[in-house]
């Protein structure tokens, strides 16, 4: 029985005895199914690693919002808002009202998330951009390419506290539902009958705000913890900062070194011609 030896586009089989006036023993044979194997195993192997090395990595920009997805499903066109009328209008009323009830509580959950995660979504927006804006104003040279390089200085700047104000609306809830502003709303439930409806309004806007804060710092520190300090928002808005600012200086640095190295090239020539002169 003959051995059989399988390459990309064609199927050979090989049997102790001659080829092409050739001896061929069994051992040849076996060598060479050996052989052959071993040549798929590789490419297979160079397939994989090529696939892997050209593969795009996901840019920050592009990483996608939670809340957002959420809300985008609650209206597509299997589940959600419209799918649940679609399957009422195909006489579906069980899973129609099904799918239109866990989307009317879905709802408020996912714009939350969503709002609550748009300063990142915008800050690595413009982080990105702005790193994008330097990069070509320094490769465009010029009057334009230099207020391109300050414009992307200051945007990927301004991204940095654009990270920060997630805690900062924490901690504005907070000192907005301060014991201290019970006061003023008790004195104008006074005159308007509403004093404990506004006290226990603002303690809602206090215990609201230390929640946010606390999930804020909660998952900063996970990352710190869990080795990723590359999703640290505290990390990255230091970091556009820092960014920014080292464009815009260098924004200013590059035209001045550039006048003191043509200054300094006029002097030299008139000095040697005045030496020459004389």
């Amino acid at each position: 029985m003959g051995t059989e030896a399988e390459g990309f586009g064609s199927h050979q089989v090989l049997e102790p005895g001659s080829v092409n006036g050739n001896s061929v023993s069994s051992l040849d044979c076996q060598r060479c199914v050996e052989l052959t194997n071993t040549d798929l195993a590789s490419e297979g192997r160079s397939k994989v690693q090529n696939s892997t090395k050209t593969s795009t990595p996901v840019s920050e920009h592009n990483r996608p919002s939670p809340g957002w997805l959420g809300l985008k499903g609650l209206f597509s066109e299997k589940k959600g808002f419209t799918g649940g009328i679609k399957s009422i209008r195909e006489g579906k009323w069980a899973a129609g009202l099904g799918e239109i009830c866990r989307a009317i509580v879905s709802l408020p959950f996912h714009a939350l998330t969503a709002a609550l995660d748009a300063p990142r979504k915008l800050a690595d927006m413009a982080s990105t951009k702005g790193r994008d804006l330097v990069e070509r104003g320094e490769n465009q040279g010029g009057v334009g390419g230099w207020f391109r390089s300050l414009g992307g200085g200051l945007l990927q700047f301004l991204s940095g506290p654009t990270r920060l104000l997630k805690p900062l609306i924490g901690t504005t809830m907070v000192l907005a539902g301060a014991p201290m502003s019970w006061i003023p709303g008790a004195v104008l439930g006074v005159f308007f009958g509403s004093g404990p409806i506004g006290i226990a309004a603002g303690a809602a806007v206090g215990i609201a705000g230390l929640v946010i804060l606390a999930i804020y710092f909660h998952k900063e520190v996970s990352y710190v913890v869990s080795d990723r300090i590359n999703e640290m928002q505290i990390y990255k808005a230091l970091r556009d900062m820092a960014g920014g600012a080292g464009s815009v200086l260098g924004s200013f640095i590059a035209p001045a070194l550039n006048s003191l190295k043509k200054l300094f090239t006029v002097t030299q020539k008139q000095t040697e011609v005045g030496s020459n002169s004389s």
